[in-house]
C-alpha cells in the first residue's frame, strides 16, 4: 500500500486536534530543520504517555528521495518517527535566568 503525500505540519496539527476531543493532551511544537539548516520549519506532536514518560511523534521525510516524486519538500511519503524520553529531575525556579541555566547546564553539582 501506498502512502499518501503529506507534510509534516499536517499530520502535527491532525494529532494535537484529535487530542482536543479524546482527552490525550498532546502539544504541538515547532523546530527548526536539521537536514535543511534551519531553512525550513518542521512541525510534530509532544504528550506524556505514562509516568515520567514522553513521547514525541513527528513525520520525517527520506532525505535520499528528495528530489523525486515521492519527496517535494513540502509534500513526502514520510515516515512516523517516535523519540521517547524518560524524565530525571524536574524542578521550579523564580527566575528565567537560574531556569535556563538549570536546563543548559543541570544541577550545580553535575557540572565537570
Amino acid at each position: 500500500m501506498s502512502r499518501k503525500l503529506l507534510n509534516c505540519w499536517i499530520v502535527a496539527l491532525w494529532l494535537w486536534l484529535t487530542s482536543l476531543f479524546n482527552g490525550t493532551h498532546r502539544y504541538f511544537w515547532t523546530r527548526e530543520s536539521y537536514s535543511f539548516k534551519g531553512r525550513v520549519l518542521h512541525a510534530g506532536v509532544a504528550q506524556g504517555v505514562a509516568w515520567k514518560t514522553l513521547s514525541i511523534v513527528e513525520l520525517v521525510p527520506n532525505k535520499h528521495d528528495f528530489p523525486s516524486f515521492d519527496n517535494f519538500l513540502f509534500l513526502f511519503r514520510g515516515r512516523y518517527r517516535v523519540w521517547r524520553f524518560r524524565v530525571e529531575e524536574v524542578k521550579r525556579f523564580d527566575t528565567e535566568a537560574e531556569a535556563l541555566e538549570f536546563s543548559q547546564f543541570g544541577a550545580k553539582q553535575n557540572r565537570c
